[in-house]
């Protein structure tokens, strides 16, 4: 049960009615509160009764007036600090407004001064004369005229410099100078110093930093060395004066290959679709021309793809006389050798038979076709015909194009005047040297007969990118690791001594059986070596040395 008390009182102080509850569930402590609460009341009611006495009495008048004198006094403080911080501020404001006016006049006083240097200098400068004009405009051109000069001058003899040993072009500070004297201190053999001594035999020549390094710290040959087999054969006078098109007609290969300018017929040449690579017969191509009247006779020979096809990839002079006696040379040399190059002597034609073979043309003309890069063996034997006084011939007509990945010598065969009917086998430590490097030995020579042929370096770009495409290389997975735990391949990949095994093109069908069993022999070795772990301790030139013994 609860209970709800109330009893209204009223304070005689500030004279405010109080109504006091209280809330209880026990009677005991409801009285004892309302026993409180009435005490409270008379306390109340007493004080009320002596309040008039209190407030006349002299002390609380005292009191009253002691107050109202501390506020009159807190309050002039008060309103003391508000006016010195006033003038404070008004202080500070009257500074600041003074420096912005220092500064403005500041500010104006550069700008005059300013105006006035530049005024000054425009007088100056009217009052100038033009002879002293010219005067300066004359050393500031000849000093042009000298920077441009030295310029041109660097340019000159930028990679005008040649490594003695590998035959590139450098920058003069990128070369050293080695002695001979000083190497045959370190008791070097005069065989080593013939080898690396090779543009030029003298006592003291300049190298490249990596043909020094291999040279002075290594002892070793570099692999770039000319003595390798990288250097140019020797072309013969015959060979060398053949115009392009007088080459085309000696060449056993014939490239066709699309090539364009880049910035104007002087400018960069590009290379667009693919290379045909089409092997011919010299001896058929030097024996369509017409037998030469004296030795400095002429014919014009306009050179076709196929008889029917309206455009000609090349037309020019020929020396009949000049082509024949370089024919003659060529069949001499050992790549022409090798590929049973012939030339026959009796070399003659009839004129009446170009005679009777312009109905023929003029009916292949008329119906003709458009030129395309494949070459198809339709017709077993290609023809010729005189058409606008002139001779045209399709020496690659009835041959199959063969690939260039597969023919190894199809720039030697195809650019007589540049290897003069030799090839190149350069070697390095009883290994071929890759074709990318021998590639950019050849460009980067002091000989220019490579540099200087367009046609010549987007072929080698071409064939390089083309024969990196079937080399691929053995890539281990979880079913090539045996079960015993070891981290080595179930096929034993990579085979001693490569240190890493790579599937190369396949062996030609041309190769003799004796060849085959001289390489069956080698790889037999070479595995009874690994199976007696005895290749853990063979160096790599002990192998090349148990392999040229068993050869």
């Amino acid at each position: 049960m609860k209970i709800l008390m109330g009893i209204p009182l009223q304070c005689d102080l500030c004279e405010s009615k109080i109504l006091p509850f209280v809330i209880t569930t026990d009677f005991d402590t409801a009285v004892v509160l309302l026993f409180i609460i009435a005490v409270s009341s008379l306390y109340v009611e007493q004080t009320h009764a002596i309040m008039p006495n209190i407030r006349g009495s002299r002390n609380y008048k005292a009191s009253k007036k002691a107050q109202s004198r501390r506020d009159e006094y807190y309050k002039k403080r008060r309103e003391k600090k508000r006016d010195q911080y006033n003038n404070q501020q008004k202080l500070l404001m009257r500074t600041r407004s003074t420096n912005l006016r220092n500064d403005n006049e500041a500010t104006l006083l550069i700008e005059n001064h300013r105006r006035r240097n530049n005024e000054n200098l425009r007088h100056f400068r009217e009052r100038e004369g033009s002879e002293v004009r010219n005067r300066k405009r004359k050393i500031a051109k000849e000093r042009w005229d000298r920077c441009v000069n030295e310029f041109e001058t660097a340019i000159r003899q930028f990679h005008s410099h040649v490594c003695n040993c590998c035959g590139k072009m450098y920058r003069i500070s990128q070369l050293k100078t080695l002695n001979k004297s000083n190497l045959r201190k370190r008791k070097i053999t005069n065989h080593f110093l013939n080898k690396v001594f090779w543009v030029e035999k003298k006592d003291e020549a300049k190298f490249c930093f990596s043909c020094a390094k291999d040279i002075e710290t290594l002892f070793r040959v570099p692999k770039m060395a000319l003595s390798n087999g990288l250097d140019f054969p020797v072309v013969d006078d015959d060979i060398k004066k053949l115009n392009r098109i007088e080459e085309r007609l000696l060449a056993p290969r014939h490239v066709f290959q699309t090539l364009w300018t880049v910035k104007g017929p002087s400018g960069q040449f590009k290379t667009k679709g693919g290379i045909v690579n089409v092997p011919v017969e010299v001896d058929n191509t030097v024996s369509s021309l017409p037998r030469p009247i004296n030795d400095s006779s002429m014919v014009h020979v306009r050179l076709a793809r196929k008889m029917e096809y309206v455009k000609d990839y090349m037309s020019g002079v020929v020396r009949t006389t000049l082509l024949y006696n370089a024919a003659k040379t060529f069949v001499q040399k050992p790549l022409a050798i090798e590929e049973n190059i012939t030339l026959s002597s009796d070399w003659h034609m009839d004129v009446n038979h170009h005679e009777q073979t312009n109905l023929e043309d003029d009916f292949y003309v008329q119906n003709a076709i458009y030129e395309t890069l494949l070459v198809e063996n339709e017709n077993e034997y290609s023809f010729t015909g005189l058409v606008d006084k002139s001779l045209r011939i399709a020496p690659a007509e009835g041959f199959r194009p063969t690939s260039i990945l597969f023919d190894d010598k199809c720039e030697y065969l195809a650019f007589p005047t540049v290897f003069g009917g030799y090839r190149m086998t350069p070697f390095y430590n009883g290994k071929p040297i890759s074709y990318a490097d021998v590639a950019k030995s050849m460009a980067m020579r002091y000989d220019r007969r490579v540099a200087e042929r367009g046609d010549l370096l987007l072929f080698i770009a071409k064939n390089l990118s083309d024969a990196l495409l079937p080399l691929q290389t053995h890539r281990h997975t979880h079913t090539c690791k045996k079960k015993s735990g070891e981290s080595k391949c179930r096929f034993d990949i990579p085979y001693f001594p490569m240190k890493r095994t790579q599937i190369l093109t396949p062996l030609k069908e041309e190769i003799i059986d004796q060849e085959r069993k001289r390489l069956r022999k080698i790889l037999k070795q070479i595995r009874e070596l690994q199976n007696e772990q005895k290749a853990l301790s063979l160096t790599f030139q002990q192998f090349l040395d148990i392999s040229e013994a068993s050869s």
